[in-house]
């Protein structure tokens, strides 16, 4: 009995933690470079004709032809909620979202300067889960001049998701400060509340009233004539909006027709399945009897549109309402002349027009004088002529685009050019994304909790993956072959030159000046770069009824990915005459990506998960061994003893693979969303998660807890490239150590 009890006492401490051994292979997000592709905040500074664009975590500068002037990045996780502008001063005011207030200096559009932020607020309510919320979650903002007694003085009203609206004088733009706030329902009363998401303002009777959204709880509007003695709201709960079910709203806009005040709000029923543009009258009390609270006497619905599919955004103009509707494009709706009425006495107002041709995935909208400003998920800021709503014209106008779609590929390399003291012993990422305009993306990853865009430079088509090597990046591009780009200043890329290939470049790998591509069906092509501004033409080797997916080389030998064909060998120790194959190795699933370490082929094989194939001997390699890891493997990293391998939307595993053969699942961790390529060097695992909140996300791998895992709406595809150094992780030694020593010791309490 002591001895079973001995041996239990060991497993325990083992299993919860390996007495720290287990700890260090859990993971947590430690760097990410978001890659949002839902542009939705839009501002103009009609003096200068400009145009300030908001998506993701960047601030686009553009004249009004849409011309590149700057662009500024914030340090927020969750993207750019909302931005307003003070044509006076010249500065832009940000809603940052997890990034907090931001007001940032754009009097010289080259070149926007950050000048505060807030990101914490003392004032912030309670506790959640035991943890102090103090962290300012700004989601929208609207900008607004004093009045009467704070005449001459300047405010925003900024829609705080933690906390309720706050107001903050923003006079001297650099020193903003907390002039009032109303604190929203407490999650612990009655009256539930998603947090204020959204707010507008408008001058109505002689006093200043404040709209805000409470994503569940509904409609508030506020007196806030005096901003540093914000009056009780008057609410509307929004149960109506959607035929007595709760519903997300979204969006809100204000105006006044024929002397009456009206708020329309935009959104989905909870399933997301419908959407409507409900129309809310504001009923003033000429002469309320309680002056501590506003002066709304009824918050009245008398009309709706539901012929909408999602609802995102609302912008007004004219009588009519411009919505953003996601996948359907922009609706424009006729709000003030109605087609009917509901059974309940509502009236009905209909759809004249939809803007659909490539504007799917729209988020938000905005009306400037006759211009119609929209965001596409598709098609990045797009600007029509709306003189005339029913028929509007597209302009033509589109800037060029920051954010482009979903992450691809990267490529790390260390810069050791002594001639570059600034870059000295600095680390850069190479990724390269796709949408609509295809680009390399140049990052300094050197700091290992912050990943920061240096460069941008666009291609003139698709790329599917990029290698590094020396100062040069090479890209593969699909059906526009190969890419080669000087990166010897990594933030400033020379122009892409361009090698057409017979096929579908999907991947490539370079050795000693050779680049050598995985064309699809037309096999390997091969392109001499030992000059890279002088490449040959590729020289081209078909392998009849196999398609080249991915490569990894080592030695004299290439190693191919080849869907169901399994892994092909080729010997390319004569580049401009290779032989393929020397040897191939069926697998039971679609190998779409291959790591080599050591002795040891890695195959990411799809549907059936991870195959080691051993080939100390290429001409006659092993047996595949399998370990299934739970969902679709599109991608494999491997380091000493452990392989990482990305499986979509189930995250990425962590596996044992020591022993081949009884290779054992250690970690499975839920990413943030599509998983779809991985690597790991310097103890931080980077995957590739394009699910339009991260492009790029580092792991800690060491005495860490994961991190809740996201469930993005949108997510998108991302592959990741195999690193050029094999420097990998010191933990992966640790923890093999702790393994061996925590079982020898069960050994040793059964034997005794």
């Amino acid at each position: 009995m002591r001895r079973i009890i001995g041996f239990l006492a060991v497993f325990f401490i083992f299993i919860s933690g390996s007495a720290t051994g287990a700890a260090e292979l859990e993971v947590k997000n430690v760097g990410i470079w978001p890659g949002f592709d839902n542009p939705r905040a839009i501002a103009v500074d009609n003096t200068r004709d400009i145009v300030f664009f908001g998506t993701g975590d960047v601030v686009g500068i553009y004249d009004l032809d849409m011309t590149y002037r700057g662009h500024i990045r914030l340090s927020t996780k969750s993207g750019i909620k909302g931005i307003a502008y003070d044509e006076d001063l010249k500065v832009l005011h940000v809603a940052g979202g997890e990034g907090g207030f931001v007001t940032i200096d754009v009097s010289d559009p080259a070149n926007p300067k950050t000048i505060s932020t807030i990101k914490e607020n003392s004032n912030n309510p309670g506790f959640v889960m035991g943890v102090e919320i103090k962290q300012i979650n700004a989601y929208a903002l609207k900008y607004t001049a004093g009045t009467g007694t704070t005449a001459g003085r300047k405010f925003v009203f900024l829609a705080d998701k933690n906390f309720g609206m706050r107001v903050y004088d923003v006079t001297d733009p650099s020193l903003p400060f907390e002039y009032g706030f109303y604190r929203q329902d407490s999650p612990y009363e009655s009256k539930t509340t998603g947090g204020y998401i959204n707010v507008d303002s408008y001058y109505y009777g002689g006093k200043l009233y404040v709209f805000v959204l409470d994503s569940y709880y509904g409609l508030r509007i506020f007196d806030a004539t005096n901003p540093g003695k914000i009056l009780k709201p008057v609410s509307k709960d929004l149960r109506d909006f959607y035929y007595n079910s709760i519903s997300v709203v979204k969006d809100l806009a204000v105006a006044v027709y024929s002397d009456k005040l009206y708020c329309f709000v935009a959104g989905p029923n909870t399933s997301s399945s419908q959407a409507a543009v409900v129309k809310y009258q504001i009923i003033i009390n000429p002469a309320p009897t309680d002056t501590e609270t506003t002066n709304v006497k009824e918050i009245k619905n008398i009309g709706r549109c539901d012929t909408l599919s999602m609802g995102r955004g609302l912008a007004l103009h004219g009588n009519y309402a411009f919505v953003a509707d996601n996948d359907k494009g922009v609706r424009i709706v006729d709000v003030v002349n109605s087609t009917g009425l509901t059974t309940s006495g509502l009236e009905t107002y209909a759809i004249k027009t939809s803007i659909s041709d490539n504007a799917a995935g729209t988020y938000s909208v905005c009306t400037i004088g006759s211009s119609l400003y929209f965001a596409s998920l598709k098609q990045g800021l797009r600007v029509y002529d709306v003189s005339n709503p029913e028929v509007p014209s597209d302009t033509g106008l589109s800037p060029q685009s920051l954010i482009n779609g979903k992450a691809l590929d990267i490529a790390e390399f260390q810069v050791e050019n002594t001639t570059l003291n600034k870059f000295e012993n600095r680390i850069f990422s190479f990724m390269v994304s796709e949408g609509k305009a295809p680009a390399l993306y140049i990052f300094d990853v050197t700091a290992t909790d912050s990943v920061t865009l240096e460069a941008v430079q666009p291609l003139s088509s698709a790329p599917t993956g990029i290698k590094v090597s020396n100062d040069f990046s090479y890209i593969s591009a699909g059906d526009g072959g190969l890419y080669i780009v000087y990166i010897g200043n990594p933030r400033l890329p020379g122009n892409p030159l361009r090698v057409d290939t017979q096929g579908f470049a999907y991947d490539l790998a370079v050795k000693d000046g050779y680049v050598y591509i995985a064309d699809g069906t037309s096999g390997l092509a091969v392109v001499d770069a030992r000059d890279p501004v002088n490449p040959s033409q590729p020289l081209s080797f078909s392998l009849p009824g196999y398609e080249l997916k991915g490569i990894d080389i080592k030695d004299r030998y290439a190693y191919f990915a080849s869907g169901d064909k399994g892994m092909v060998i080729g010997d390319i120790s004569a580049p401009s005459s290779p032989v393929l194959p020397v040897s191939t190795v069926d697998t039971p699933g679609n190998a779409v990506a291959v790591h080599i370490d050591g002795n040891n082929a890695f195959i990411a094989d799809g549907p059936s998960g991870l195959q080691i194939i051993n080939i100390t001997n290429p001409l006659q390699p092993g047996t595949p061994y399998q370990t299934s890891v739970n969902g679709f493997a599109n991608d494999v990293f491997a380091a000493k003893n452990y392989a990482f391998v990305s499986r979509g939307a189930n995250g990425y595993v962590v596996v044992d693979v020591e022993n081949p053969s009884t290779s054992t699942v250690l970690i499975n961790y839920a990413s943030y969303g599509i998983a779809s390529g991985i690597m790991v060097y310097n103890d931080l695992t980077h995957v590739a998660d394009g699910s339009g909140i991260n492009n790029i996300s580092r792991f800690s791998v060491k005495n860490v807890t994961p991190p809740a895992p996201l469930n993005p709406t949108d997510p998108e595809s991302a592959c990741f490239i195999r690193l050029l150094r094999k420097d990998s992780a010191s933990f992966f030694e640790k923890a093999a150590n702790r393994i061996k020593t925590a079982f020898a010791s069960i050994h040793v309490l059964i034997e005794n």
